[in-house]
Formats: C-alpha cells, structure tokens, sequence
C-alpha cells in the first residue's frame, strides 16, 4: 500500500506520483495541480467529508487527464483519495469486477448520479441542503 505521506504527487499538488516524470507527463495538464491537495484527501465520515469529496468530484469531472489520473491510481493501488473522480470504494470495487479505469469511472459517476436523484428523508433533505449550501459558498 502507497500511503498518502509517500506521495511525491497527489491531486493538487504539481509533480510526478512515483518519480517518472516522462511516464507521468499527463499531470502537467491535471484540473486539480492547482487546488489544495488536501480537498482530494477527506479525512472523516461527516457532512464536511461529503462537501469536499463532492468538491473534489467536480474538479475531476472537468479534467482532461481524468482517465490516466484514474489509472495511475489502480496501477498503483492507491488506496486513499479522489483520483480521476474516484474514491477507493469506487476503485476497490471496480478492480474486484475485473473493470478498467473508464468503467470504473462512469460506474463512479453513475452512482453519484444517482444518489442526487433518489427520494430522502426529512432528515437526508436537511442534511442534503446543508452540503448544497456549503458547496454553493465554496465556489
């Protein structure tokens, strides 16, 4: 396992992953080489959490290297972290089906997709507007 703090690269952070530069040269043109890395990187299971894997989520979905981003992150067993807009739930499961990156991808955005359009509780609408809110002041 590749831990977050062995990183020469990570979303947000200009550099090569494990140190080829020529391998690697599709993060010279990275969405997130100019974020914070940290916003890639939720570190709880709150409603903060969801906010910045959604944040995350979005700057991957504009990015033009999101597939090899994605990749780099399977080759590599990256188990921490939105790469190429996938989280290592999306990864884990992806790899065990036995599917590449872009499926991994689109199954990614299927589920998150998905998950704005389903019937919420009280409680989930509540919780839901919250993180709209807090997106909405993000941007």
């Amino acid at each position: 396992m590749i831990s977050r703090s062995a990183l020469v690269f990570s979303p947000g952070a200009a550099g090569p992953l494990l140190g080829d530069d020529t391998a690697l040269d599709w993060q010279r043109h990275a969405a997130c080489q100019y974020t914070d890395p940290d916003l890639h990187f939720p570190e709880s299971c709150d409603i903060a959490a969801v906010v910045q894997e959604a944040q995350a989520r979005r700057v991957c979905a504009g990015c033009p290297v999101r597939l090899q981003c994605a990749e780099d992150a399977l080759t590599a067993g990256i188990e921490h972290g939105i790469w190429g807009g996938t989280s290592p739930l999306d990864r884990s499961t992806g790899l065990a089906s036995g599917k590449g990156a872009a499926e991994i991808i689109a199954d990614a955005d299927a589920r998150y997709l998905a998950a704005q359009d389903k019937p919420l509780t009280p409680a989930m609408r509540l919780i839901r507007a919250r993180v709209l809110t807090a997106l909405e002041a993000a941007v």
